[in-house]
């Protein structure tokens, strides 16, 4: 599947196993020899939802750090996943992807408080929420309890 991403595109495949250097990893995203990211297959969803946030991330800006990636992609999966971002096979919503983005473009502009301008978090926003979308990424509104 080739998804865009930043204005480009990207294949997207899931794997197995990825090994890189001889460890064991949950995502790449890679250059050569073609723009490539590379999921693992896991039935843990939230898991498997870090990881694609985390290489889009890469894909659309190799200038953050590793541990900015990380932070920033788990920090969004966790809040995509509280609110009822689930992996699906039926199709995308158009309000869902709003809601995606809207939070995404949230956690991003957090994630970078010490910018004044927007830094590129709508755009990326804006992927993102199409990629999870076109991947069966879908909205679950959340039952609430009693009380709640």
């Amino acid at each position: 599947m080739r998804l865009n991403l930043g204005g480009r595109y990207w294949y997207y495949r899931e794997s197995r196993s990825i090994t890189w250097d001889g460890r064991e990893l949950v995502g790449l995203c890679k250059l050569s020899p073609r723009r490539e990211i590379v999921i693992l297959k896991t039935k843990n969803q939230k898991i498997q939802l870090d990881a694609i946030i985390h290489e889009c991330l890469h894909a659309l800006s190799w200038s953050h750090g590793e541990d900015a990636v990380a932070t920033i992609a788990e920090s969004a999966a966790n809040v995509l996943y509280e609110v009822g971002l689930r992996r699906s096979t039926d199709s995308c919503d158009r309000a869902g992807v709003t809601k995606v983005r809207t939070l995404l473009y949230n956690v991003l502009r957090a994630s970078r408080f010490h910018l004044d301008v927007d830094d590129g978090a709508t755009l990326a926003a804006r992927d993102i929420s199409y990629v999870l979308c076109r991947l069966g990424w879908q909205w679950r509104e959340q039952r609430r309890g009693n009380g709640e």
